[in-house]
């Protein structure tokens, strides 16, 4: 159990120096190549676990249909962090726990009792103090830039987590984050070459490879070690954990870039625990 514990404490770690590198190789108007890199090389490290394995053509079918999802949210995400502060904007992927409750309530396939709506107050709450105050300042997420990325990453992730949820019971994960990871490969590289961008990806490539293979590496760790965690721990403990994280990039996103982090913490906190109330069942 002592290992469990160590994994647990590498991803939560991993979670949050990875939005600080995708803020780092992001910059300067480079969010999309820097997060097709992201990818493209966190596909090519997990393919010796991922290429030979077996996955249904139900599998590949959902696995590549997330990976559009994902590749369109983490292209919202990386240009909000890159335009934005981390500090700020990264509490709010949290909010896609609320996204996935509004949408099990509208489908009828749950009913939220009282552990979820104290999350979704806690949600708000945390939301609302990170623009600057009491829950009259919640607009300012539709008025921001960043985060208006942010809710639109929320949702899409939210909607690929169905479709994980549907394509990946019962077929091998490595399998199908392998198969995810290139869809989402695919998605941006197309995305690059249609606007006449490929040059510019292989530019970022050559300036900033370290710090392209360090986030790629960090993309293959947390989700790895989420795999190798299930079944030690419920994701009621995984994702307070997760929650955990936005210590380590408010700690780094004030030592690198000086951001000013008064009340943001107590608020990041707060969207976390709200988070896992929102998984009580």
């Amino acid at each position: 159990m002592t290992e469990a514990w160590l994994l647990l404490g590498l991803r939560t770690v991993a979670i949050g120096v990875e939005r600080v590198l995708l803020k780092a190789v992001g910059s300067g108007g480079r969010s999309l190549p820097a997060t097709f890199w992201f990818f493209a090389l966190a596909f090519v490290l997990i393919t010796p676990l991922g290429a030979a394995r077996p996955l249904p053509w139900t599998g590949r079918l959902f696995a590549s249909a997330s990976g559009v999802l994902f590749a369109a949210a983490y292209a919202a995400l990386a240009l909000a962090f890159a335009e934005g502060e981390v500090s700020r904007l990264a509490p709010l992927t949290g909010l896609s726990h609320l996204v996935l409750l509004v949408l099990a309530a509208a489908s009828g396939r749950e009913r939220p009792g009282a552990p979820q709506l104290l999350g979704v107050l806690l949600l708000l709450a945390g939301t609302a103090r990170l623009g600057g105050g009491s829950l009259a300042e919640l607009p300012w997420v539709a008025r921001d830039r960043g985060g208006r990325l942010l809710l639109l990453y929320s949702a899409l992730v939210a909607t690929e987590r169905l479709l994980d949820q549907a394509g990946a019971r019962a077929a091998d994960p490595y399998a199908y984050a392998w198969t995810m990871f290139g869809s989402v490969t695919l998605v941006l590289g197309a995305s690059l070459a249609t606007t006449g961008r490929h040059q510019e990806a292989l530019a970022v490539l050559r300036s900033r490879s370290g710090l392209l293979a360090l986030a790629a590496g960090t993309n293959v760790v947390t989700y790895l070690t989420f795999v190798a965690l299930l079944d030690d721990f419920p994701v009621t403990v995984l994702e307070p954990a997760a929650g955990l994280s936005y210590l380590v990039t408010a700690w780094l996103s004030r030592a690198v870039y000086g951001e000013d982090l008064r009340g943001r913490v107590g608020a990041a906190l707060a969207i976390a625990l709200g988070s896992t109330l929102t998984l009580v069942r």
